[in-house]
């Protein structure tokens, strides 16, 4: 892709990394969840959303479509789709097994440092279902006061438990219901050791009489359940903020060319370029909001890990843009990542963004965020999605997005007959 290098405006910078925004007291529910919305308020969280950069509206997805979202992300993981080698590896190299956290330690996704699962956007019945969720379309045409939207083809997000795994692993479940109801007493007690520390590992007998039936397991009249106690800090994801646009061009462009040849250029031959849509704002003084987020599938609580913000930071972007001359010189006007480093006072403004299973996180691309590491027994599993307006990307583009889109649905045997138009149009299947 070629560079493009547009008129800029004329700013002072100052070195001044330690700048910060005013503080943003963000309430939590009685449960120690941060506040969420239903559905129905659009007033009250389209003004939480203005002032905070973000908002958590619970429900958007039943129990039982998160739960078919977490098979689907282990169906995905197992099958290898993620692989680039896919095709060249034999059947016993393909060793991940969702009951066995051994399994877990060896061959993982690509990005598991991110707690993104693969590299390439996922096409299935199941993300399908839910980017064309009308629920989730009607929350963005709320904040975005417009229709003619698509919606964007992403990944999964999953962060391992670190602490406490259970040999077998039990069958994930959105409220965390690890044994699926089971009644556990401790029999007995002894030592092991692991490749990365000595372990505690104990033996439970596990009562099944009332165990919930799942498509993924078997019941039996009793079962037996090794704890591996150890700290598996090797899965942990990196802690970080960071920004999804490059700040420095944001506020110095004089017009909107620079984003418009990007778009011109997509081809969306391979997976990359529905990423790169992501990341290409418009211009500071267009004043158009984008707006990034993710379904929460799992009951996420702040030693879970997972996402976190600045609350309030999208309406100090200039500001500590200016403040920071040295970030300018590192990143340049180039890269659409920018992170803020490891000890910055911003990390002590950030706050985790905890929410029950269901519900939908959306956050402005101006507000500074990221994710902190699992440190709990229990995963974190997410599904990343975006919606934006139909004028963003050339007609000529969106003809050749539409025909990838098309044969994606193909490749991967999605069925399309049960759609109707508003969801054909917001899943890219046909132009607004």
């Amino acid at each position: 892709m070629s560079k493009i290098t547009t008129t800029k405006k004329t700013f002072e910078y100052k070195d001044n990394s330690q700048y910060l925004p005013p503080i943003y007291e963000v309430q939590k529910d009685v449960e120690g969840y941060i506040t969420s919305f239903s559905v129905e308020q659009q007033t009250e969280y389209t003004e939480f959303f203005n002032k905070f950069g973000f908002v958590v509206i619970r429900d958007v997805l039943s129990k039982s479509e998160c739960q078919k979202t977490i098979e689907d992300i282990w169906d995905y993981i197992e099958s290898f789709k993620w692989a680039s080698y896919h095709d060249s590896m034999k059947n016993e190299e393909k060793t991940i097994k969702r009951n066995d956290p051994k399994t877990w330690e060896g061959t993982w996704p690509n990005l598991s440092q991110e707690g993104i699962v693969g590299y390439p956007p996922v096409f299935s019945e199941t993300t399908i279902a839910n980017r064309s969720n009308p629920k989730i379309y009607s929350i963005y045409s709320t904040l975005l006061n417009r229709k003619d939207l698509y919606i964007n083809h992403d990944r999964f997000g999953f962060f391992r438990p670190t602490k406490d795994c259970k040999l077998p692993f039990p069958n994930i479940t959105p409220d965390h219901q690890l044994n699926n109801g089971e009644q556990s007493t401790e029999k007995t007690t002894k030592t092991t050791t692991t490749t990365e520390a000595t372990t505690t590992t104990t033996t439970i007998e596990t009562s099944t009489e009332t165990a919930t039936a799942t498509t993924k397991a078997t019941s039996t009249a009793t079962s037996t359940t090794t704890i591996m106690k150890s700290d598996f800090n090797k899965w942990k994801t990196s802690e970080n903020l960071h920004l999804d646009l490059n700040p420095f061009s944001f506020i110095e462009d004089e017009n909107d060319d620079n984003r418009k040849k990007v778009f011109s250029t997509l081809t969306y031959k391979s997976g990359e370029d529905f990423f790169i849509e992501n990341n290409q704002p418009e211009f500071i003084d267009l004043n158009v909001m984008n707006i990034q987020g993710l379904i929460n599938l799992c009951d996420n609580k702040k030693e879970d890990g997972g996402f976190i913000v600045v609350p309030g930071f999208h309406s100090h972007i200039k500001e500590w843009t200016l403040n920071n001359a040295k970030t300018k010189e590192q990143y340049g006007y180039h890269s659409n990542f920018v992170c803020i480093e490891p000890g910055n006072p911003l990390y002590s403004r950030a706050i985790r963004v905890t929410a029950r299973h269901g519900s939908l996180i959306l956050f402005n691309q101006k507000l500074l965020h990221g994710s902190s590491p699992n440190n709990n027994h229990r995963p974190r599993m997410a599904m990343f999605l975006k919606m934006f307006g139909s004028n963003q990307i050339p007609k000529e583009t969106l003809e050749r997005r539409q025909q990838s889109i098309k044969q994606c649905f193909e490749k991967n045997k999605i069925k399309t007959d049960h759609l109707n138009e508003l969801q054909r149009k917001t899943l890219g299947l046909e132009l607004w």
